[in-house]
Parts: C-alpha cells; structure tokens; sequence
C-alpha cells in the first residue's frame, strides 16, 4: 500500500496468521495454554490471543502494543503523527525497555485520557508482566514482533471501525 502505517499493520497481521499456519500444521509448538477466559478483557482480544495460541508473556507485549495503538490513535487525531511509535526500538527491546515503555504508555493514556478507556487492559498486561519479568523467555525481537502485533491489532480495529461509521 502507499501507506507505510497500512502496510506495516497487514504485514505483522500476516506474519501471524503464518505462525497459526504453522502450529495448526504442527510445525510450530504453541502456546502455554494461558487461561485466557479469566481476563478481564473483551471477548475479541481474548479469541485473538487464544487463537493465535500466545503465552502469558506474549499477550504481555501483545496488550502493551495495543495500548501503544490507542496512544498512537489519539495523537493522530490530535496533530495527524504517532511520535508515540519513536519509543519503539525495533531493532529488538529487553526488558529493561520493555518496563520504561510500559511507563511511558501509562503516562501517555493519562496525558490523552485514555486511561479510563483502558485501565483494565493496562492492569491486565501489567499483571503478566510482573508475573513473569524476573524470567523472561522472550528474545528482545520477539518482544518487538508482539508489541506490533498489539499495535496493528488496535489499528487495524480503529481503521475496520471507522470505516464502518463512513459506510451508510
């Protein structure tokens, strides 16, 4: 696409849909069947953690790229950029950045009141990431890689959504 934000949100949305691909066939080992009902979360992002088959660290990540998303569309909206996504060392993130990260986006859900919107998926990705940074078993792109996908997540349902409302 001629949008560069477009094209990276079906990319990393592709991306997986290829790893599902890939555990359906057996090729790829799953998740750690992380009990995703007891979430408090809507039902979408539990089927979509569930489905892709994410551990707890990965729905970490993936829930703090989606509070990334709901940052990123506020300052679109705001002053048409995301320097939000600056804050996003794509060359790969450890956990020391994952942690300066996940206080950066609390204080920009504050600073763009979206907090409220979003405070139970803050306290739920807060709690997997406590639960598990003294043993952290992703690698510092992994954790990139699912902090996008949170990211095209949010965008790609804000895009689908708003769509939707310009549609008659």
């Amino acid at each position: 696409p001629d949008d560069s934000d477009i094209g990276l949100i079906y990319a990393i949305l592709e991306a997986n849909l290829l790893l599902l691909y890939l555990k359906k066939l057996n090729l790829l080992k799953g998740g750690d069947d992380m009990e995703v009902d007891k979430m408090d979360l809507e039902d979408e992002i539990k089927e979509y953690v569930k489905e892709m088959g994410y551990s707890e660290p990965k729905t970490a990540v993936f829930l703090l790229g989606y509070l990334i998303g709901e940052v990123a569309n506020a300052q679109f909206k705001k002053g048409g950029t995301k320097p939000i996504l600056n804050k996003i060392t794509y060359q790969g993130m450890n956990t020391g950045k994952i942690i300066r990260l996940t206080n950066d986006i609390f204080e920009k859900l504050k600073q763009y009141d979206k907090l409220s919107y979003n405070e139970e998926r803050f306290a739920q990705m807060k709690k997997l990431l406590d639960k598990h940074i003294g043993n952290w078993e992703l690698s510092d792109q992994e954790n990139v890689f699912y902090i996008l996908s949170g990211y095209a997540y949010n965008t790609h349902k804000s895009l689908t959504e708003g769509k939707q409302k310009k549609e008659p």
